[in-house]
């Protein structure tokens, strides 16, 4: 509020207690300056053990040991206060005892220094006679009140100085900064007060008055970021229920299709069944028959042998057929069991799905809550220190101002508090974004190579501007966690990487390099290939990937159609040999036991049996159904753990270079989605934080990485 302000401004909640619900009563200030009444106060200390809990921001304080006592009064608020009862009092025409000529008169004026009321007559003569000087300032006209015109500053001005704390007969005359700006009169200074450091009110009130004006100015720099933080933090719960609901009916969804799998499953073993009972039947039917028409053919003395081969005809046929229903017995039982598996692992999907979708909501509306909490002591600690300010009434800056100072420096450390509790949640993120790795791209320099590691980061490789090697290792967020660069002495340094586990990658590089790098030190064992195998001198290395289930890393090379497999120190295995079909890998990558190559020369893909040192070919990837007239070509492959692969597939159209991403299912190596992705896209590879598994697709010269969210399911909307 203004101090040019009338104070019929005053919003009437402004002088109510939040407890009562009341006009205060002897208003008590707590340290976070939310004010309440003595006797609210009183009573709240009686329930408390120890610590007192403030009913608005929830604020806990030591109690003193002098009890409701030691708790400021709030000498602005009464002041108000006091202004209102003195108006509500005043009606028109209401006669009053005159505190001067004691008549019961129509009352026209308030002296604040007799604490009564005057009638006109007396009014002029409090004002005009010289014994009565000092009451002048502190004489109000009723006119002012009734028109309702009286501002904070002329309120301020009415009343007198306070009493001295110590001497109460004598008004005070300093104010003692040492004993938190207590107003003292002179003779305290030589007694109690005697080597304080003592001042003017009004000298002492600028000082505080600039010390909050500075404060201020701090917190509201902050103002900001804690008033964004209920949206942001409403907006990540729904990325949670969202991600949550997604997990959910993935979960779902993949129990129907293997109860659909198991049903379908018995249901042919049932028709197994009943044609099996319907064969052996009929072929006991048969059976009986002729050895009955042969045995009427047969003279009487064979009789009883043909009875006999009856006999053993139908035993048999029994025999066969309790055997199969033993047999079909055990198979039903076992589907059976399966399917009973599949439920109580659908009942305990859910249930801990349900159970982090909880714990995660009540984290983030704790934080939501405190949140709140620390706006409301914001708006009620701005809103009170402009109300003292613009009162303009030194004795109460010099009251109140240090204890509005003292509330603002743990408000100021809440409002910078940085949450670390939702770094769990931040990665809530949408179903894709983007980072742009905006070093590598000012830099000029180039990405060949990406995987991502098993704690949910990224390892990036590729080659300088300087024709120097790097290797980048971010987090999700883009943030470099490692960057390294070394020399290399070829034109085209290509590098290529694959993850192995406990913060290693296998990085493979022109021309024959190959060395097992720790992201988290920098150290790495590096070998040359041609020092471990046969490996001509003009062959470069074009690929790496790592094999999970038995630690292996798989090299393959420019016109060569072998694939190398060494374990994690380097040392030789075996080989595979590709089909003739293939020109040579331009990647590869390995699902399920199955080896799957990009021939990027030959234009096509394929899906290999390992099974074998010669690998043979199980199936052909189908290319993108766009132009029929581009050459689409497969540059990078990866696998999730949901058992589907992703294809990059690239190619020039009209001058220009496109990206095509294609999905397949593992099961038949059917086409199940295509997305058109940037153009530069390079390299792909999938990342598991635990939560949720990604799709990281790199491009080869813009620094930029793109992050599918594949929990929530690869939306890919089918390219025309």
């Amino acid at each position: 509020m203004a101090s040019g302000s009338p104070l019929k401004d005053i919003d009437e909640n402004f002088c109510q207690c939040s407890i009562c619900l009341e006009q205060f009563r002897e208003p008590k200030l707590l340290p976070c300056l939310h004010r309440y009444c003595r006797d609210c106060l009183q009573h709240l200390l009686q329930d408390c053990h120890g610590l007192i809990k403030c009913p608005d921001c929830r604020q806990e304080f030591p109690v003193p040991n002098t009890g409701v006592e030691a708790f400021k009064t709030d000498f602005y608020m009464k002041n108000i206060i006091e202004y209102i009862q003195l108006q509500n009092s005043v009606k028109d025409d209401q006669v009053r005892e005159c505190c001067g000529c004691v008549k019961k008169i129509k009352v026209t004026a308030y002296c604040f220094k007799c604490n009564d009321f005057l009638c006109n007559e007396c009014y002029k003569y409090h004002v005009t006679n010289k014994t009565l000087k000092d009451h002048k300032q502190h004489t109000l006209s009723l006119d002012d009140v009734k028109s309702k015109n009286l501002t904070l500053e002329k309120l301020a001005s009415l009343k007198e100085a306070p009493r001295c704390h110590t001497h109460s007969e004598k008004l005070s005359e300093l104010c003692c900064a040492t004993c938190l700006n207590l107003p003292v009169c002179v003779a305290c200074t030589y007694g109690k007060h005697k080597g304080h450091e003592l001042h003017e009110v009004t000298e002492r009130a600028d000082v505080e008055r600039q010390n909050l004006q500075k404060k201020l100015q701090n917190i509201f720099k902050r103002k900001e970021k804690i008033f964004q933080m209920p949206d942001l933090l409403e907006k990540m719960k729904g990325n949670v229920t969202s991600d949550f609901d997604a997990r959910k009916a993935e979960t779902q969804q993949k129990h129907g299709d293997e109860i659909n799998k198991i049903t379908a499953d018995m249901k042919k073993l049932i028709e197994i069944s009943n044609k099996k009972n319907i064969d052996y039947e009929k072929e006991k039917e048969r059976n009986v028959k002729r050895l009955k028409e042969q045995m009427e053919q047969e003279l009487q003395e064979i009789k009883k042998k043909y009875e006999n081969a009856i006999e053993v005809e139908t035993k048999k046929a029994e025999q066969q057929l309790k055997d199969f229903q033993r047999s079909f017995e055990g198979q039903f039982a076992v589907r059976e069991g399966e399917l009973q598996k599949m439920n109580l692992s659908l009942r305990d999907s859910i249930s801990s799905i349900e159970s982090d979708q909880k714990e995660t909501l009540e984290k983030i509306q704790e934080v939501s809550d405190h949140c709140k909490n620390t706006i409301k002591r914001f708006n009620n600690l701005t809103a009170t220190a402009s109300s003292i300010l613009a009162s303009k009434n030194d004795w109460t800056s010099v009251q109140c101002i240090p204890d509005i100072c003292g509330a603002i420096e743990p408000l100021v450390l809440e409002m910078e508090r940085d949450y670390p509790e939702l770094n769990d949640f931040a990665d809530m993120q949408p179903d894709e974004f983007e980072i742009d790795l905006e070093g590598l791209r000012d830099e000029g320099w180039l990405v060949s190579g990406v995987t991502g590691c098993d704690d949910g980061s990224i390892a990036i490789t590729g080659c300088t501007s300087g024709r120097d090697v790097h290797i980048t290792w971010i987090n999700q967020k883009g943030e470099t966690l490692r960057h390294d660069k070394m020399q290399k002495s070829c034109n085209y340094p290509w590098r290529f990487c694959a993850s192995l586990s406990s913060g290693k990658i296998a990085v493979v590089g022109e021309p024959n390099d190959i060395e097992v790098y720790n992201l988290r030190d920098g150290s790495s064992l590096r070998k040359k290939l041609c020092d471990i195998i046969h490996w001509p001198a003009h062959r470069d290395v074009t690929c790496a990937t790592s094999d999970a289930k038995d630690r292996h890393i798989m090299v393959g090379g420019r016109d060569s159609t072998d694939v190398y497999v060494f374990d994690e120190r380097l040392s030789y295995q075996r080989n595979l040999s590709l089909p003739g079909v293939i020109k040579w890998p331009r990647d590869i990558a390995v699902i399920a036991g199955y080896l799957l190559v990009c021939d990027s020369e030959g234009k096509k893909a394929y899906a290999l049996s390992m099974a074998a040192e010669n690998c043979t070919i199980l199936s052909e990837f189908a290319k993108p159904a766009l132009d029929g007239t581009a050459k689409w070509g497969p540059f990078s492959v990866c696998t999730d753990k949901n058992g589907l692969v992703y294809m990059l597939w690239r190619s020039i159209v009209s001058g220009q270079w496109k990206s095509v991403i294609g999905q397949y299912n593992v099961r038949d190596w059917r086409t199940l989605s295509t997305r058109e992705v940037d153009g530069d896209a390079r390299c792909l590879t999938t990342v598991d934080t635990g939560k949720r598994e990604s799709l990281v697709v790199a491009t080869n010269k813009s620094g930029k990485i793109y992050i599918y969210n594949l929990v929530k399911t690869w939306r890919i909307s089918s390219i025309p």
